[in-house]
């Protein structure tokens, strides 16, 4: 009889395509609330929860980040990116709400309703679009309504992907 002190489950990545299997492999290493809260790249903080971290394309400008019309302040950084550069924003759907923190003007296109908690699509101003998880939600299609979070919990990442910290 054996008495096994591990076991192996490799099955979550045999289920992965081929080119997937290897990434995962090389990237990040680390618990997995880690993970979550201080991914070094867009594939890790992209692979991490669902619905996914949201990627909004920007730009670098002196007022901070433009989204296409739309300006938000910059997060602190060890090392300010050049004005004119192409950035990422990431921001989880969880951490948007309707209530405070940084403004993000929006149309709402579906709401998903899942019990107390509601996935609301919903596009901006500069045409990108975003999911937001709300507890408790009224949102309807066609109707405006300003999300918001905590710049803090957003996470900026270059054209290439890595974190910018």
């Amino acid at each position: 009889m054996r008495g096994p002190q591990v076991f192996l489950f490799d099955e979550a990545l045999s289920n992965l395509d081929a080119e997937l299997r290897v990434q995962t492999r090389v990237e990040q290493i680390g618990a997995p609330m880690q993970l979550y809260d201080d991914p070094d790249n867009v594939f890790v903080a992209g692979f991490i929860s669902s619905p996914r971290m949201h990627f909004l394309s920007a730009v670098v400008t002196a007022q901070g980040l433009d989204l296409g019309g739309i300006t938000l302040p910059l997060p602190d950084l060890r090392s300010t990116p050049a004005i004119g550069t192409s950035v990422r924003l990431g921001i989880r759907p969880e951490h948007l709400d309707q209530t405070q923190g940084v403004r993000l003007p929006a149309t709402v296109e579906v709401v998903e309703r899942l019990g107390g908690t509601a996935f609301v699509h919903a596009r901006l101003g500069n045409g990108q679009t975003i999911i937001a998880e709300q507890r408790d939600s009224n949102a309807r299609a066609g109707v405006s309504l300003d999300l918001h979070f905590d710049a803090a919990r957003a996470r900026l990442f270059d054209a290439a992907g890595a974190r910018l910290r």
